[in-house]
């Protein structure tokens, strides 16, 4: 091989070399810009929905006093529009898929209420104690 021709071997190689590296540091640039979009999304809509509910549980509220009117920590609404947009934003979703992950966020809602609510009796009992 002449040196002219090892240079362009060299050079090719290494332009190569640094495309790729500029490729995969891209991509991995513009997943990490998506998956925050996709974060700002869920956090949005949780916020959305959360203050939608409140009006809604504070109107009841206000026409007929109910004690089981509860008003949700908005964390939950969170972790559930967080589940639901795990599916929803899935290209070729199924409507099976989305009835099953709307089930499994319920069933986590449901969860998180149920806990949330053993907690506050808890620290109830404990603050009667003398």
């Amino acid at each position: 091989m002449s040196p002219e021709m090892i240079a362009i071997a060299g050079t090719l190689g290494g332009v190569l070399l640094t495309s790729l590296f500029n490729l995969g540091n891209n991509w991995m640039s513009k997943r990490s810009e998506e998956r925050t979009k996709i974060r700002e999304l869920v956090i949005n809509a949780a916020i959305e929905n959360w203050k939608e509910k409140t009006d809604q549980t504070l109107k009841l509220q206000a026409m007929s006093p109910s004690p089981n009117a509860r008003i949700y920590p908005l964390d939950f609404f969170i972790v559930y529009m967080a589940k639901i947009c795990d599916v929803a934003l899935k290209p070729n979703v199924t409507r099976d898929e989305v009835m099953s992950k709307f089930r499994e966020a319920g069933e986590m809602l449901e969860a998180l209420t149920t806990e949330r609510i053993r907690e506050q009796e808890e620290r109830k009992l404990r603050n009667q104690k003398p």
